[in-house]
C-alpha cells in the first residue's frame, strides 16, 4: 500500500478520539490498538514473533487473483491469539465479480475477521471518478449480504472525503515521508487532524521479528470493538467469559434422532452454528436462527471414546457438517473474549469442555483449559 503523501497541521490525538466517539455507532476505547497489514509483498512471515495486537492479510485482488500467501497468513494469525483482518485490492471491474472473488476466499474467517476494501489508484480504473462512490458502496453491500460483514474501507487521506465513505469505517493512509520508522509511535504524524477508525502512518516501519520494511497502522478502538466490526450480524458471536450464571451460558439441549445434540441459547433462541456450514479448520462458530442443518448438530464424544453426556469426563463437540473438526477456543484463548472456531481434533484442553447439568434440560459448557464458560456476546440480543 503507497498513498499518496499529503502534509496537514497536527493536532492532538485526543481530538481524534472525541470525534470518533461523537460518530454515530462508534464507542471506542482511547487506548487503541497496534497492528500492521501485509501481503505477498512480505513474502514468509513468522507472524507469532512479531509484536502486533492485529494483523490485516491481503486475500484477494480484482475478479481472480487470490494470494497464495492468504489461508497461511490468516492462520497463523488466529494460530498466534492476535486479531484478524482480511482486504481486497479493488481494480474497479464489475463489482458483483469482485465481490465473488472476496467471498469466496474470506468464507472460512467470517466471523473472526474484520473485513477491508483497499481503494488505490494503482490497476484501478475506478479511482477518482464520479463512480468510485456508487462502487463502493455496492462492493461493501454485497460483502455484507453474503457475509453479514460490512467491510471497513483503506484510503490515502488526499480522498477520503470523495468516496462516500463514513468517518467510523475509514481506515486512512497518510505519511509525513517515507523514512524508516522503528517501533509503534505512541503519537503518530497528523494525529487527530480528521475522525477515522484506523491510520496507516509508515510503509516503512521496523518491527522486532521480521528484518524489512512493515505498514504500521494504529486501531482506534479496544479489542472488543475490533471484534464486534469482524461480527457476522446475521447471528451472534460465541466466546469464552467467566461464569456468571445468566441465560448467555444457558443452553437448551435437543436430542436429535440421529444421536446429536443441538444446543440453543436460552437468552437468545439462536443455535449454536457452524458459520455457512464450513467443514475448513478455523471456521467461526456463532448462534443462528435454528434451521435443524447439520451445521447446528453436535455429536458429543467423551474423552476416551463414545457418547455419554452423563459422564463426569470431559467432553468433546463434533460438529456433524465437518466431521473430524472439534468445538475450539481460538489460539487455546484462556482470556474473556476468546473466539470459538471448529478446528482439527488435536485432544487439547481448548477442545474439551466439561457438561454443567442444570436439570431443567439445559447445560453450562465449561472449558477444561480456562475453567471459562461458552458465552453468547452480548447475550445474542
Amino acid at each position: 500500500m503507497d498513498p499518496t503523501i499529503t502534509r496537514r497541521s497536527f493536532v492532538g490525538g485526543s481530538a481524534l478520539l472525541a470525534a470518533l466517539l461523537a460518530t454515530p455507532g462508534m464507542a471506542l476505547a482511547s487506548s487503541g490498538l497496534d497492528g500492521i497489514d501485509i501481503s505477498g509483498a512480505q513474502g514468509y512471515i513468522d507472524i507469532a514473533s512479531v509484536p502486533a495486537d492485529f494483523v490485516i492479510v491481503k486475500a484477494t485482488e480484482g475478479t481472480t487473483f487470490t494470494s497464495d500467501y492468504f489461508v497461511r497468513d490468516a492462520d497463523a494469525v488466529l494460530a498466534a491469539g492476535k486479531l484478524l483482518g482480511i482486504y481486497h485490492y479493488a481494480r474497479g471491474n464489475i463489482v458483483a465479480h469482485e465481490v465473488t472473488n472476496f467471498v469466496n476466499a474470506v468464507g472460512p474467517y467470517v466471523g473472526q475477521a474484520v473485513l477491508a476494501l483497499d481503494w488505490e489508484s494503482g490497476y484501478n480504473s475506478v479511482f477518482g471518478t464520479s463512480a468510485q462512490t456508487e462502487w463502493i458502496a455496492e462492493f461493501c453491500a454485497g460483502v455484507k449480504a453474503q457475509t453479514g460483514v460490512e467491510p471497513i474501507v483503506y484510503v490515502q487521506a488526499s480522498e477520503k472525503d470523495a468516496i462516500g465513505v463514513d468517518a467510523s469505517r475509514l481506515w486512512v493512509a497518510q505519511y509525513p515521508d517515507y523514512g524508516t520508522v522503528w517501533g509503534y509511535e505512541d503519537n503518530p504524524w497528523n494525529e487527530g487532524a480528521y475522525p477515522c477508525l484506523m491510520r496507516q502512518y509508515t510503509s516503512s516501519g521496523r518491527l522486532d521479528g521480521y528484518s524489512g520494511a512493515l505498514d504500521l497502522d494504529r486501531f482506534y478502538g479496544s479489542r472488543a470493538d475490533w471484534l464486534a466490526l469482524a461480527r457476522d450480524t446475521r447471528g451472534a458471536a460465541v466466546q469464552l467469559y467467566d461464569g456468571n450464571a445468566t441465560d448467555a451460558q444457558r443452553w437448551v439441549v435437543t436430542h436429535n434422532d440421529d444421536g446429536s445434540v443441538t444446543l440453543t441459547a436460552t437468552s437468545c433462541g439462536l443455535a449454536l452454528d457452524v458459520a455457512g456450514a464450513r467443514t475448513a479448520s478455523g471456521t467461526a462458530v456463532q448462534v443462528h436462527t435454528p434451521n435443524g442443518s447439520a451445521a447446528q448438530r453436535w455429536l458429543v464424544r467423551t474423552v476416551g471414546g463414545g457418547y455419554n453426556p452423563e459422564s463426569a469426563r470431559p467432553i468433546e463437540l463434533e460438529p456433524e457438517c465437518a466431521p473430524g473438526l472439534r468445538l475450539d477456543c481460538i489460539g487455546a484463548g484462556l482470556g474473556d473474549g476468546t473466539g470459538i472456531q471448529i478446528y482439527g481434533s488435536n485432544g487439547s484442553n481448548a477442545q474439551r469442555w466439561t457438561i454443567l447439568d442444570h436439570g431443567d434440560g439445559t447445560w453450562t459448557l465449561v472449558n477444561v483449559g480456562s475453567s471459562k464458560a461458552l458465552d453468547v456476546v452480548g447475550g445474542g440480543v
